[in-house]
Protein backbone atom coordinates (compact mmCIF):
# COMPACT_ATOMS: atom_id res chain seq x y z
CA UNK A 1 0.00 0.00 0.00
CA UNK A 2 2.86 2.46 0.77
CA UNK A 3 5.12 1.45 -2.25
CA UNK A 4 1.81 2.84 -4.34
CA UNK A 5 1.37 6.00 -2.86
CA UNK A 6 5.15 6.68 -3.28
CA UNK A 7 4.83 5.94 -7.30
CA UNK A 8 1.39 8.12 -7.55
CA UNK A 9 3.24 11.19 -5.91
CA UNK A 10 6.45 10.53 -8.12
CA UNK A 11 4.66 10.58 -10.91
CA UNK A 12 2.61 13.63 -10.24
CA UNK A 13 5.67 15.53 -9.31
CA UNK A 14 7.05 14.58 -12.68
CA UNK A 15 3.51 15.98 -14.28
CA UNK A 16 3.50 19.44 -12.50
CA UNK A 17 7.52 20.03 -13.36
CA UNK A 18 6.64 21.07 -17.29
CA UNK A 19 3.73 22.83 -16.40
CA UNK A 20 5.77 24.90 -13.91
CA UNK A 21 9.03 25.18 -16.41
CA UNK A 22 6.54 26.40 -19.37
CA UNK A 23 4.99 28.96 -16.96
CA UNK A 24 8.15 30.71 -16.23
CA UNK A 25 8.92 30.84 -19.85
CA UNK A 26 5.99 32.60 -20.83
CA UNK A 27 6.07 35.30 -17.97
CA UNK A 28 9.58 36.28 -18.76
CA UNK A 29 8.79 37.39 -22.12
CA UNK A 30 9.10 41.55 -23.00
CA UNK A 31 6.49 42.85 -24.92
CA UNK A 32 7.74 46.33 -24.69
CA UNK A 33 8.22 48.42 -27.61
CA UNK A 34 10.68 50.99 -28.16
CA UNK A 35 9.13 53.95 -30.12
CA UNK A 36 11.43 56.18 -32.53
CA UNK A 37 12.33 59.76 -31.99
CA UNK A 38 9.89 62.12 -33.95
CA UNK A 39 11.05 65.64 -34.61
CA UNK A 40 9.78 68.17 -36.63
CA UNK A 41 12.96 71.26 -36.63
CA UNK A 42 14.95 69.21 -39.70
CA UNK A 43 11.63 69.81 -42.45
CA UNK A 44 9.24 71.70 -40.50
CA UNK A 45 6.95 68.27 -40.47
CA UNK A 46 6.93 65.25 -38.83
CA UNK A 47 9.72 62.48 -39.06
CA UNK A 48 11.95 60.21 -36.93
CA UNK A 49 15.69 61.05 -36.65
CA UNK A 50 16.87 58.35 -38.65
CA UNK A 51 15.16 59.42 -41.52
CA UNK A 52 16.02 63.29 -41.35
CA UNK A 53 18.91 63.73 -43.53
CA UNK A 54 20.39 66.54 -41.77
CA UNK A 55 22.84 66.43 -38.55
CA UNK A 56 20.45 66.17 -35.64
CA UNK A 57 20.53 66.05 -31.70
CA UNK A 58 17.84 65.91 -29.76
CA UNK A 59 17.87 66.52 -25.64
CA UNK A 60 14.71 65.03 -23.38
CA UNK A 61 13.64 65.57 -19.76
CA UNK A 62 15.55 62.16 -19.32
CA UNK A 63 19.07 64.32 -20.78
CA UNK A 64 18.35 67.79 -19.05
CA UNK A 65 18.62 65.51 -15.62
CA UNK A 66 21.17 63.47 -16.43
CA UNK A 67 24.30 66.49 -17.13
CA UNK A 68 22.91 68.32 -13.82
CA UNK A 69 23.04 71.70 -16.04
CA UNK A 70 22.13 74.83 -14.38
CA UNK A 71 21.31 76.86 -17.25
CA UNK A 72 20.81 76.79 -20.90
CA UNK A 73 24.17 77.80 -21.64
CA UNK A 74 25.97 74.94 -19.89
CA UNK A 75 23.41 71.92 -21.07
CA UNK A 76 24.40 73.22 -25.02
CA UNK A 77 27.98 73.96 -24.17
CA UNK A 78 28.36 70.13 -23.84
CA UNK A 79 26.97 69.49 -27.42
CA UNK A 80 29.11 68.53 -30.70
CA UNK A 81 30.11 71.57 -32.43
CA UNK A 82 28.64 74.20 -30.23
CA UNK A 83 31.35 77.08 -28.65
CA UNK A 84 29.77 79.45 -26.60
CA UNK A 85 31.62 82.76 -24.99
CA UNK A 86 30.29 84.51 -21.91
CA UNK A 87 30.77 88.25 -21.21
CA UNK A 88 30.91 88.01 -18.13
CA UNK A 89 29.24 86.53 -14.88
CA UNK A 90 25.43 85.54 -14.80
CA UNK A 91 23.01 87.60 -16.95
CA UNK A 92 25.51 88.75 -19.25
CA UNK A 93 25.30 88.38 -23.03
CA UNK A 94 25.87 85.11 -24.72
CA UNK A 95 27.01 84.13 -28.16
CA UNK A 96 26.86 81.09 -29.38
CA UNK A 97 28.46 79.82 -32.34
CA UNK A 98 27.72 76.89 -33.93
CA UNK A 99 29.77 74.66 -36.89
CA UNK A 100 31.97 77.96 -37.11
CA UNK A 101 29.19 80.67 -38.01
CA UNK A 102 28.63 83.80 -36.51
CA UNK A 103 26.36 83.68 -33.63
CA UNK A 104 23.34 85.65 -35.42
CA UNK A 105 23.57 82.76 -37.58
CA UNK A 106 22.18 80.27 -34.97
CA UNK A 107 18.12 80.64 -35.34
CA UNK A 108 16.60 80.21 -31.77
CA UNK A 109 12.59 79.54 -31.59
CA UNK A 110 10.71 78.63 -28.85
CA UNK A 111 7.77 76.92 -29.39
CA UNK A 112 7.02 78.09 -32.55
CA UNK A 113 8.41 81.82 -32.33
CA UNK A 114 11.60 83.19 -33.35
CA UNK A 115 13.43 85.01 -30.43
CA UNK A 116 16.67 86.30 -32.03
CA UNK A 117 17.00 89.86 -31.13
CA UNK A 118 16.40 92.71 -34.10
CA UNK A 119 19.92 94.79 -32.50
CA UNK A 120 22.58 91.84 -32.89
CA UNK A 121 20.66 88.99 -34.24
CA UNK A 122 21.77 86.96 -31.78
CA UNK A 123 19.05 85.27 -29.27
CA UNK A 124 19.12 86.35 -25.64
CA UNK A 125 19.95 82.75 -24.26
CA UNK A 126 20.79 83.58 -20.64
CA UNK A 127 17.76 84.64 -19.69
CA UNK A 128 15.90 81.33 -20.56
CA UNK A 129 14.70 79.64 -17.57
CA UNK A 130 16.33 75.98 -17.95
CA UNK A 131 12.98 74.66 -15.83
CA UNK A 132 10.48 75.40 -18.34
CA UNK A 133 12.36 73.84 -20.91
CA UNK A 134 10.91 70.09 -22.10
CA UNK A 135 13.24 69.06 -25.05
CA UNK A 136 15.31 70.89 -27.55
CA UNK A 137 15.99 69.91 -31.06
CA UNK A 138 18.94 70.84 -32.77
CA UNK A 139 19.62 71.03 -36.67
CA UNK A 140 23.21 71.96 -37.47
CA UNK A 141 23.70 73.15 -41.37
CA UNK A 142 22.24 75.90 -43.58
CA UNK A 143 18.21 75.97 -42.93
CA UNK A 144 18.12 79.23 -45.05
CA UNK A 145 15.25 77.80 -47.14
CA UNK A 146 12.87 76.97 -44.63
CA UNK A 147 13.89 79.44 -42.11
CA UNK A 148 15.49 82.18 -43.93
CA UNK A 149 18.69 84.10 -43.39
CA UNK A 150 19.04 83.49 -39.66
CA UNK A 151 19.71 80.16 -40.03
CA UNK A 152 22.86 79.58 -41.98
CA UNK A 153 24.70 77.58 -39.34
CA UNK A 154 21.69 75.60 -37.75
CA UNK A 155 17.96 75.72 -35.85
CA UNK A 156 17.44 75.55 -32.23
CA UNK A 157 14.26 74.80 -31.20
CA UNK A 158 13.07 74.57 -27.60
CA UNK A 159 9.67 73.03 -26.46
CA UNK A 160 8.37 74.45 -23.08
CA UNK A 161 6.96 72.21 -20.88
CA UNK A 162 3.14 71.30 -21.42
CA UNK A 163 0.15 69.33 -19.93
CA UNK A 164 -2.44 67.13 -21.78
CA UNK A 165 -5.85 67.83 -22.16
CA UNK A 166 -7.71 66.33 -18.74
CA UNK A 167 -4.49 65.75 -17.06
CA UNK A 168 -4.20 66.27 -12.92
CA UNK A 169 -2.40 69.33 -11.77
CA UNK A 170 1.26 68.23 -11.10
CA UNK A 171 3.21 71.46 -9.15
CA UNK A 172 7.21 71.66 -9.32
CA UNK A 173 9.60 73.52 -6.87
CA UNK A 174 13.80 73.67 -7.41
CA UNK A 175 15.54 75.66 -5.12
CA UNK A 176 19.28 76.57 -5.79
CA UNK A 177 22.23 78.08 -4.16
CA UNK A 178 26.13 78.56 -4.63
CA UNK A 179 28.95 80.84 -4.32
CA UNK A 180 28.64 84.80 -4.36
CA UNK A 181 25.55 84.30 -2.22
CA UNK A 182 23.83 82.63 -5.48
CA UNK A 183 20.00 81.84 -4.64
CA UNK A 184 17.40 81.46 -6.80
CA UNK A 185 13.60 79.71 -6.71
CA UNK A 186 11.59 78.40 -9.25
CA UNK A 187 7.86 77.33 -8.45
CA UNK A 188 4.94 76.12 -10.95
CA UNK A 189 1.78 74.24 -11.76
CA UNK A 190 0.88 72.56 -15.09
CA UNK A 191 -2.23 70.74 -16.06
CA UNK A 192 -5.30 70.17 -18.01
CA UNK A 193 -8.88 70.51 -18.21
CA UNK A 194 -11.98 68.78 -20.68
CA UNK A 195 -9.80 69.60 -24.19
CA UNK A 196 -7.47 72.12 -22.61
CA UNK A 197 -4.06 72.62 -21.14
CA UNK A 198 -2.35 75.36 -18.89
CA UNK A 199 1.00 76.08 -17.20
CA UNK A 200 2.14 78.61 -14.97
CA UNK A 201 5.97 79.06 -13.25
CA UNK A 202 7.52 81.86 -11.54
CA UNK A 203 11.33 82.29 -10.64
CA UNK A 204 13.57 84.09 -8.67
CA UNK A 205 17.50 83.89 -9.55
CA UNK A 206 19.86 86.49 -7.61
CA UNK A 207 23.85 86.58 -7.27
CA UNK A 208 26.55 89.21 -5.59
CA UNK A 209 28.33 87.97 -8.89
CA UNK A 210 32.14 88.78 -9.17
CA UNK A 211 34.28 91.49 -10.73
CA UNK A 212 34.78 90.42 -14.27
CA UNK A 213 36.74 93.18 -15.13
CA UNK A 214 39.88 92.75 -13.04
CA UNK A 215 42.94 93.91 -14.45
CA UNK A 216 44.74 96.83 -16.28
CA UNK A 217 43.26 99.60 -18.52
CA UNK A 218 46.90 99.69 -20.27
CA UNK A 219 49.46 97.09 -21.13
CA UNK A 220 51.29 98.12 -18.31
CA UNK A 221 51.60 95.06 -15.61
CA UNK A 222 49.69 96.03 -12.25
CA UNK A 223 49.43 94.32 -8.91
CA UNK A 224 46.98 91.87 -9.01
CA UNK A 225 46.45 91.86 -12.89
CA UNK A 226 47.79 91.30 -16.35
CA UNK A 227 48.32 94.06 -18.77
CA UNK A 228 45.26 94.71 -20.90
CA UNK A 229 43.40 91.93 -18.87
CA UNK A 230 40.05 92.12 -17.76
CA UNK A 231 37.84 94.90 -19.97
CA UNK A 232 40.75 96.70 -20.56
CA UNK A 233 39.64 98.71 -17.56
CA UNK A 234 39.67 99.25 -13.52
CA UNK A 235 36.12 98.46 -12.08
CA UNK A 236 36.63 96.97 -8.94
CA UNK A 237 32.94 96.08 -8.47
CA UNK A 238 31.20 92.92 -8.18
CA UNK A 239 28.77 91.87 -11.17
CA UNK A 240 25.80 91.28 -9.69
CA UNK A 241 22.61 89.93 -11.24
CA UNK A 242 18.82 89.73 -10.45
CA UNK A 243 16.38 88.05 -12.56
CA UNK A 244 12.82 87.62 -11.69
CA UNK A 245 10.84 85.81 -14.45
CA UNK A 246 6.77 84.84 -14.73
CA UNK A 247 5.58 82.77 -18.02
CA UNK A 248 1.95 81.71 -18.60
CA UNK A 249 0.52 79.38 -21.53
CA UNK A 250 -2.26 77.81 -22.21
CA UNK A 251 -4.24 75.87 -24.92
CA UNK A 252 -7.44 74.32 -25.96
CA UNK A 253 -8.32 71.23 -28.70
CA UNK A 254 -10.83 73.05 -30.74
CA UNK A 255 -11.15 70.22 -32.98
CA UNK A 256 -9.39 66.94 -33.86
CA UNK A 257 -6.76 68.69 -36.36
CA UNK A 258 -7.31 72.68 -34.44
CA UNK A 259 -5.34 73.52 -31.52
Amino acid sequence: MSTFKRTRISGASFSILPLLLTSSFVFAEDTTTELEEVIVTATRTAQTVDDALASVTVLTQDDIKKQQATSLQELLRARAGFHLVNNGGAGKKTSLFLRGTNSDHVLVIIDGIKINTATDGAAPLSIIPLELVERIEIVRGPRTSLYGSDAIGGVIQIFTKKSKAGEAAKPTVSIKTGSHNTKGISAGISGGFDKGWYSVNLKREKTDGYNACTGSSTFVVTPGGFPGAGCFTEEPDDDSYDNRSASFSAGYQLTDHTK
